[in-house]
């Protein structure tokens, strides 16, 4: 299959910054002379634009004319690109198989496919967009998430613990929580959307900071929140090495008046445990619970914002929120009322 593009240069950067900002992303796209130093097919046919996405800067190359498809020679023609431009380069089709776009994938070849897919590994972004090209709006684009990402509650949690009124920048929020760049910038807008977050102007940078201060903004936040656990392992003591914060009955006994349980229960994010660490929650009834341990893996990393040893209220609170037991419940409530936030 060919590809094939008709737009001159200018309608090119307006196109381009529109699939971006469209998704939230802050994007600045300009024409860019043709590049010295390259084969005749590699400049023949194309044009070259410098763009700047979340403060990465990289090079869009359009494909303007007929050409044949071959992935592994676009991921060779992607080396000699960025040999000689120094920075990462993104191929720009008008159109595109779901094959073609697999195998550019399984290439790495970063590509911007207006009609289906933004896949820019570099930054950390694979977009789908299936009906933009053909002008087709879903009628709940505009609508409000039902509910928070991981990436998006962690973002949430850094602005309601970290930051409160102060303001901080989308790049030191990024280099805080984990986030990249890009997601920062993308759950920044939709917690601006939920009324959660503020964004202003600062020059060239944008500012972030909470909509509302202490019991007003969690209240507003709750609907949106989801739990962070996405699973429960039991380990034994000796074969957990790390140190993670208390989680669960364990953390709410730690806050609260509630008698600590017999299996006490801390969390921590996939990556940060060990491979080697055996589940035996199939096997209970060889140990003596004393023997054991519950390992909660949570969404998004928990010890980011874990005070004393314990991970935070909040997080807390929607992993209990749906326990039957009442004097959990009761204990749940009574911390949420006694925390300052």
């Amino acid at each position: 299959m060919a590809f094939f593009f008709f737009f001159d240069n200018e309608n090119i950067c307006d196109f381009v910054k529109s699939i971006f900002l469209e998704n939230g992303f802050d994007c600045n796209v300009s024409a860019a002379v043709q590049p010295k130093g390259l084969p005749l097919y590699m400049v023949k046919n194309r044009g070259f634009f410098n763009a700047c996405v979340e403060g990465v800067r990289f090079v869009v190359v359009a494909v303007l004319g007929e050409e044949s498809f071959d992935a592994e020679a676009l991921a060779r023609q992607i080396k000699k690109y960025e040999q000689v431009l120094t920075r990462p380069v993104a191929f720009l089709f008008r159109n595109s198989s779901n094959a073609q776009r697999k195998s550019l994938i399984q290439e790495r070849v970063p590509f911007i496919a207006p009609t289906s897919l933004i896949y820019l590994p570099f930054l950390g972004v694979a977009l789908q967009n299936q009906n933009r090209a053909a002008g087709v709006r879903n009628k709940d684009d505009h609508d409000l998430p039902k509910k928070m990402t991981p990436q998006g509650q962690l973002l949430f949690l850094y602005m309601l613990y970290k930051v409160k009124d102060s303001y901080v920048t989308k790049a030191r929020a990024a280099q805080e929580t984990g986030l990249n760049a890009m997601a920062v910038s993308r759950y920044s807008r939709e917690l601006e959307k939920l009324g959660l977050v503020r964004l202003q102007e600062n020059g060239r940078s944008i500012l972030m900071t909470c909509s509302d201060n202490g019991t007003s903004l969690v209240e507003k936040a709750k609907p949106y929140l989801i739990n962070p656990i996405k699973k429960r392992i039991i380990v034994t003591k000796d074969n957990l090495k790390e140190t993670f914060p208390k989680a669960g009955e364990s953390a709410l006994s730690a806050k609260t008046m509630l008698t600590a349980p017999r299996i006490d229960a801390y969390a921590c994010q996939k990556k940060d445990l060990s491979p080697n660490v055996i589940d035996y929650t199939a096997g209970l009834r060889w140990f003596s619970k004393l023997e054991l341990i519950e390992v909660q893996i949570w969404s998004y990393n928990p010890s980011l914002f874990a005070v004393d040893g314990v991970v935070d209220p909040l997080s807390l609170y929607m992993s209990l929120k749906e326990f039957k037991d009442e004097r959990v419940v009761g204990c749940l409530e009574k911390m949420m009322e006694t925390v300052q936030w």
